[in-house]
């Protein structure tokens, strides 16, 4: 804002005000993302813990990240079917799936795909994101899922914060998130499990 009110030209002080803005932004972000994980520590989303449509939850999730994915022409799609329910707080299940979303976006090259697919498997709703971006190294996995670790060589912008809520999420709802390789060979897959009653 400083670097914006000295300025000599209009476009000067664009550039300054659009930065400040997305300093601001992810600020926020990682604000919110702090008191998410505060909440989760005092464990007070138990009270609220119910049935819900994990596949709802999914749409809702994709249609609220379309022009973020569009600005990259990235292709998001949805399979499953509806009515897929799950146990637990449904709050929280949108939040670790926009985290994953987030992040399979942020990461994956430019047209390219990322797919959600929501399944029953036995005593668990599933939800699945897959990517076509670099993915994680097996021999990284287990780090990335604690606070404040990112990827050294990944070049985006974040804070080390995301996989670990969704981690810490996933632990609450009693199943661990899983990392593994895409199936096509390319991509990361992150899979959710909650349970069902």
């Amino acid at each position: 804002l400083q670097v914006a009110q000295g300025a000599g030209d209009e476009a000067g002080r664009g550039r300054a005000l659009g930065q400040a803005l997305a300093a601001a932004e992810r600020t926020t972000r990682v604000v919110e993302q702090l008191l998410t994980l505060a909440r989760l520590e005092h464990h007070a989303w138990r009270e609220s813990a119910a049935a819900f449509d994990l596949h709802e939850v999914a749409r809702e999730a994709i249609a609220g990240r379309a022009d973020q994915a569009g600005a990259k022409r990235i292709a998001l799609s949805l399979e499953g079917a509806a009515k897929t329910f799950a146990t637990g707080h449904e709050g929280l299940a949108a939040i670790a799936l926009g985290n994953l979303l987030d992040n399979a976006i942020r990461y994956s090259p430019p047209d390219s795909a990322v797919m959600v697919a929501v399944s029953r498997e036995g005593k668990h709703a599933c939800v699945r994101v897959r990517d076509e971006g670099p993915g994680i190294p097996k021999g990284r996995r287990e780090a990335v899922l604690r606070r404040f670790t990112r990827l050294d060589d990944s070049g985006e912008e974040g804070s080390g914060l995301g996989l670990s809520i969704v981690s810490r999420i996933a632990e609450l709802h009693g199943t661990p998130l899983a990392l593994a390789d895409a199936p096509a060979g390319r991509g990361l897959e992150a899979t959710l499990r909650f349970p069902v009653t």
